[in-house]
């Protein structure tokens, strides 16, 4: 995995507020960067919210970004949602409509 993936993983929790706030706020743990089709992504588990376990926000060619809703157990991985052409000033909003968890006092 490159560095620049892994700056890009750490840009995209900054604008949702931060390891701490992902951390302190949803629950967030196990994360992790890669490349998905070529395309740098972050993803994280967290807790409190029954139908997705799990969130991947991949950042496109586009510069906007594809954010995945995982419901993911010890026996199957099953997308719950998936939303395309999402710029970073909507990453936030969409996460906490989704999810029905705050990201933000």
């Amino acid at each position: 995995m490159s560095k620049e993936t892994k700056e890009i993983a750490n840009e995209i929790a900054r604008q949702l507020g931060g390891f701490g706030r992902l951390k302190a706020m949803v629950n967030a743990r196990d994360f992790g960067c890669g490349e998905s089709n070529g395309n740098p992504y972050l993803s994280f588990k967290f807790s409190m919210y029954p139908r997705a376990n799990t969130c991947q926000i991949v950042l496109t060619v586009s510069d906007t970004y594809t954010v995945r809703f995982w419901k993911v157990t010890t026996k199957k991985r099953e997308l719950v949602s998936e939303h395309e052409q999402i710029y970073a000033d909507m990453l936030i909003e969409l996460f906490e409509s989704e999810t029905g968890l705050d990201l933000s006092l």
